[in-house]
């Protein structure tokens, strides 16, 4: 670097001036500035603040170094504004008034004052470094940063210097550092009220984990919130195609829905996949010991082949039938008229056997079946006809029509079963001798058939060979056995509530209508029992030829007719569960816990204990042998009895095969069991 001399500067003269100076010259020069150039002397010549001690800067005018000290308690001004002082480590020379600064590269021209002459003067955090023309700006880069200060290495925003991120300490620019949140949380950030603000190791604050569960917005953590299910399916989520993926409470997914039927892994809502029955057996499931639990191709369970065949329940909704189970699945229903008998098994078919139905038909001394009738609920016999209702409330009947008992509005007998026409839901039918009577679910009712006697109740004697619509005083609940010419059923109204009343029609003659009159009885008629009332009211009641017959709910038995209008408790009897009475008058009872008894006459071992005569015996005689019976039906001279057990028990006349056990012979005297047809 050239500097021209002022003329002033001694130092100047002495290193600048061009050719040789007189020695005197140098001589004086060197005495009078010798002085001036020791440590002790407060002002002394300089070119540069170098040539001046630590608390001194060089005045580029006066080329004196002034002290930079504080002075009377303030702080001196570093640079004198009108003497227009630079500052800078580099040499600096003078010319027409101009200074030229090295390093810094920092300029003054005709008095203007610089910003800054280093880093360390620019105080603004969002201007840290002086540019080499003075001026205080944003930091560029982290290398300028780190010359101006290694704590603050980081340029931040093109701007601030800022520290280290890591050191638990929030610097300018850091939104938080490690575990310093400002005391930020996942509230005051997103409003979301749940989950846990963290620092990124940016020193920026991580959301990712704030969530809102309930809120619908599947954020955060979250899987899913109620709906929202992220887009995501069975599946994305599970790998099975079948089922719903739905979102739980805590908005995690609920998978317990998701399934794939045939891929034999028993999922979701799944009982079972073809061989994986998850554990379970005819025992866990259906409680039945014996067996083999299968899956349906709809991944439900199969218990068809679960059975407990041998303990005398028929569980024939667990897939036990007679034909797998003969001695659980056994007869639920007998019924017995003249000498036919006809018993409903388990599995809802029919079996009758005896004199056939149809005239020309010889007789079955076992049971076999009417063609196509399934799925029957109820049986009745007449004299020459039987009629079934079906699980849909359909009723069907066959054998002669003599009257019109098949209810096709014609005579014509049928060999199979026929369905009787015009007919709403039945639920329950009961033959007479030559007449019909069915209850409909709707609570109506309707007879046809003879109507010689008034026993279709419809106020005439007119045969009726289609159903008709019969007036009852109460509502019918239950049919009883039909008599030869007379009908019986219970009835209740609303201040009895177990069907509390008898209703009677038909003939009369012998007061076994209950009328107090001989007359026939043409409509129902309502008939009490002496101390009848919602508790001790009848629970099933019998006709027969002469004779009438009631049990109460407290197991008395009550009989009237055969000359009296008047029911009387016939002694001996208690616990009395079912009543049958024959077109002979004979009477049968079954009585808890099993046992049965019968009067009446034994010309034919009617009375079942191994005798025979033809005297009217008036008094109950116990059957041999039977000790669970349960219900009891009487042909004209033969007896039978349904068992808990699911069997059916027959004595008496035997001489078309009525008794069902295979012979036929004139009678059997004690009882003997019915043939079952699937043996």
């Amino acid at each position: 670097m050239n500097i021209k001399p002022t003329g002033n500067h001694p130092r100047s003269i002495i290193g600048l001036v061009a050719g040789p100076m007189p020695a005197w010259a140098a001589l004086l020069l060197l005495a009078g500035l010798g002085s001036a150039c020791t440590t002790d002397n407060p002002s002394y010549a300089c070119d540069t603040n170098q040539d001046c001690s630590a608390t001194e800067q060089c005045d580029p005018n006066s080329h004196v170094c002034v002290s930079t000290e504080p002075q009377d308690g303030s702080q001196q001004n570093k640079n004198d504004q009108d003497a227009g002082i630079n500052q800078n480590d580099g040499q600096a020379q003078q010319d027409d008034g101009q200074v030229t600064q090295n390093d810094g590269e920092v300029a003054q021209n005709d008095g203007e004052v610089r910003e800054c002459q280093s880093n360390d003067e620019c105080t603004d955090p969002t201007k840290p470094i002086c540019d080499p023309e003075g001026t205080c700006r944003g930091c560029a880069s982290n290398e300028e940063c780190a010359d101006r200060d290694p704590t603050t290495p980081l340029c931040y925003d093109n701007s601030r210097c800022v520290g280290t991120c890591g050191n638990d300490a929030i610097d300018p620019g850091e939104a938080c550092d490690g575990t310093n949140l400002a005391g930020k949380t996942c509230q005051s950030e997103t409003g979301l009220s749940q989950g846990i603000l963290t620092c990124k190791d940016d020193c920026t604050l991580d959301t990712s984990n704030c969530y809102q569960c309930g809120n619908s917005t599947a954020e955060g953590p979250e899987a899913c919130d109620g709906t929202n299910l992220a887009g995501k399916t069975c599946q994305s989520e599970t790998g099975l195609s079948q089922g719903t993926l739905t979102c739980k409470d805590d908005c995690t997914f609920d998978t317990s829905n998701c399934y794939q039927c045939g891929n034999n892994t028993a999922e979701g809502p799944e009982a079972c996949d073809g061989s994986d029955l998850a554990g379970k057996t005819c025992q866990s499931e259906i409680g039945l010991s014996q067996g083999t639990l299968t899956c349906k191709n709809d991944c439900t369970f199969d218990t068809s082949d679960c059975t407990n065949c041998g303990d005398g329940v028929c569980e024939r909704v667990e897939g036990e039938t007679s034909e797998n189970c003969q001695n659980d699945c056994g007869w639920v229903q007998v019924s017995a008229h003249g000498d036919r008998t006809c018993g409903l098994k388990e599995d809802g078919t029919v079996w009758c056997w005896g004199r056939a139905l149809v005239s020309m038909t010889p007789p079955n001394s076992e049971p076999t079946r009417p063609n196509g009738l399934i799925d029957v609920v109820d049986v009745s016999v007449g004299q020459d006809f039987a009629c079934a209702v079906k699980s849909d409330h359909s009723l069907w009947c066959w054998g002669l029509s003599t009257h019109g008992e098949l209810g096709q509005n014609d005579t014509i007998a049928h060999d199979n079963p026929v369905q009787v026409p015009m007919l709403p839901a039945i639920v329950e039918v009961g033959a007479g001798d030559n007449h019909v009577c069915a209850r409909a679910e709707n609570g109506t009712f309707y007879c046809w058939g003879a109507n010689d006697h008034g026993q279709l109740g419809d106020g005439t004697t007119t045969e009726r060979h289609s159903p008709t619509s019969i007036t009852l005083p109460y509502t019918p609940t239950q049919i009883g056995q039909m008599g030869k010419d007379t009908s019986c059923i219970l009835g209740k109204d609303t201040s009895l509530m177990h069907g509390g009343h008898i209703m009677l029609w038909g003939a009369n003659d012998q007061h076994q209508a209950g009328e107090s009159n001989q007359n026939n009885v043409l409509a129902a008629v309502g008939f009490g029992l002496p101390g009848m009332d919602a508790v001790t009211g009848p629970k099933s009641v019998a006709t027969g030829f002469v004779q009438s017959c009631a049990v109460k709910s407290a197991g008395s038995l009550w009989c009237w007719g055969r000359g009296t209008g008047t029911a009387s408790q016939v002694s001996g009897l208690s616990n009395v569960l079912d009543v049958s009475v024959s077109i002979t008058d004979n009477v049968c009872v079954t009585t808890s816990p099993g046992t049965v008894y019968c009067w009446g006459y034994n010309q034919y071992g009617e009375l079942g204990n191994g005798t025979t005569n033809g005297v009217w015996t008036s008094t109950p005689v116990q059957v041999h042998a039977i000790d669970n019976g349960s219900d009891i039906t009487q042909g004209e001279r033969h007896v039978c009895t349904l068992t808990t057990e699911g069997q059916i028990w027959c004595w008496g006349r035997n001489h078309v095969g009525q008794l069902g056990n295979g012979t036929i012979n004139s009678r059997q005297t004690i009882p003997v069991q019915v043939v079952d047809p699937y043996e």
